[in-house]
């Protein structure tokens, strides 16, 4: 295969597991705006300068759009299930639906051949305001475990996550 394919005007690139361990982001949308040709803003992320609702969000090749912003509701998975991420800026082919933009694809981890978890519990606690009471507390904690289902002969495997926002913000 050559370095540059001249078949092909689509540029792709990919964010493996390994890559998102090594970045500082709790979530898909927020390690697909590092990528080149992606810029985040307050309505969503937008790819190559096309519109916010016209980026394709897949799940497991499933569409994660909002059906009435046309945003991208399902990149708020945690960093931790992810097994990769395909970033298409540009030229993706009719099998993606409607992504004129762009196409965002999130492939989610499955379970190993032995028992492994991790978690992360992020929290601000600013203090207290006697007038007010307290200001600012907020909780972001994380779960993923993954593993063989007991007395399966590591035949069967299973993977699970949870996330958990608390916060007393009132904006």
């Amino acid at each position: 295969r050559g370095i540059i394919d001249l078949e092909s005007g689509r540029s792709e690139s990919e964010v493996t597991a390994a890559d998102l361990a090594e970045m500082s982001v709790k979530n898909v949308q927020e390690a697909v705006a590092m990528q080149t040709g992606v810029s985040k803003n307050p309505d969503g992320i937008q790819i190559r300068g096309g519109r916010v609702y016209e980026t394709e969000y897949l799940i497991e090749g499933i569409s994660a759009q909002d059906p009435l912003a046309g945003t991208g509701f399902g990149l708020d998975v945690n960093s931790k299930s992810v097994q990769n991420i395909t970033v298409i800026t540009g030229g993706g082919g009719a099998e993606y639906g409607g992504g004129t933009a762009g196409v965002i694809s999130t492939k989610i981890r499955e379970g190993g051949k032995r028992l492994q978890w991790q978690g992360s519990w992020r929290r601000d606690n600013l203090g207290f305001n006697e007038n007010q009471g307290p200001s600012w507390n907020t909780d972001d904690v994380s779960l993923t475990i993954g593993g063989p289902v007991p007395f399966t002969k590591k035949k069967v495997t299973f993977f699970a996550s949870g996330n958990m926002f608390i916060s007393d913000n009132f904006f």
